[in-house]
C-alpha cells in the first residue's frame, strides 16, 4: 500500500508540473 500511495503521489507531482509547464 505504501508503495503504491508514493507512486500516486509522484504521478500527481509530474503531473502537476507538466501543466505547469505547458502553461508557461
Amino acid at each position: 500500500l505504501k508503495m503504491l500511495v508514493g507512486i500516486s503521489v509522484l504521478e500527481g507531482i509530474l503531473l502537476a508540473q507538466l501543466q505547469i509547464a505547458l502553461s508557461l
